[in-house]
């Protein structure tokens, strides 16, 4: 599929307003706060998630109902879990912390965005373009990318480059990494304008969506290993 400009457009719905733009990047130096990005740097090593557990924290379906300023105290010290602020690292493997970090009532509101056309076809086209240039030498390695790397090459080419993110542009060249920033980017845009996605009408930084936005992309990824394991 092509735009107007001629510019190739292979992520289906991702055509979102230029207004967020403005308002996301006069947030941007927020997402660097250095006491904020302990916690999250380390989000999301692409490896296979062998080993882990979703033991008794994960919650299916509690009914926690929390509003839009609702924090809840994790176990080990780990702090709060809410709609702004550091998520810990781990948060994808509790449906029922996944569910307070997106101020969701429940795992069930959880999954069910997860369907809908504000997270799974963001993640499918991730999934699609990601296999295109599998073994192509792409410059970066899935299984080492991190959501800090993501965060910073969407501040790079957004605010100094040639914004190939948002217009999606020359994505014959795109890496790995770019991929996942397209995903992250344009995933957190459909869910701030569209009335029926996560962040609709609530004060959250942009470095606040995007780490929730990978948490959820993460949690994808351990259901689908998950789902293939039994399957075995």
């Amino acid at each position: 599929m092509e735009n107007n400009g001629g510019e190739q457009d292979p992520i289906g719905k991702q055509g979102e307003t230029a207004s967020f733009q403005g308002e996301m990047h006069g947030n941007l130096e927020m997402a660097h706060n250095s006491g904020e990005r302990r916690l999250i740097d380390n989000q999301g090593e692409m490896a296979a998630p062998q080993g882990e557990t979703d033991g008794p924290d994960v919650a299916h379906g509690d009914n926690v109902q929390p509003n839009e300023n609702y924090q809840v105290r994790v176990e080990a010290g780990s702090g709060t879990i809410g709609i702004r602020g550091p998520v810990p690292a781990t948060t994808f493997r509790s449906r029922k912390h996944l569910a307070l970090a997106f101020g969701f009532s429940d795992g069930e509101a959880l999954d069910t965005w997860m369907k809908s056309e504000a997270f799974r076809p963001y993640y499918s086209d991730l999934l699609t373009n990601l296999n295109k240039i599998s073994g192509g030498g792409s410059g970066y390695s899935i299984r080492t990318i991190r959501l800090a790397g993501v965060k910073d090459a969407i501040i790079y080419e957004e605010e100094n480059g040639a914004k190939r993110y948002s217009r999606l542009y020359q994505v014959e060249h795109f890496t790995s990494m770019d991929w996942f920033a397209v995903f992250v980017m344009h995933t957190t845009e459909h869910n701030f304008v569209n009335p029926r996605g996560a962040f609709f009408g609530k004060n959250m930084t942009p470095d606040d969506m995007r780490t929730r936005i990978w948490q959820a992309m993460l949690r994808a990824r351990l259901e689908t290993y998950r789902h293939r394991s039994r399957g075995k």
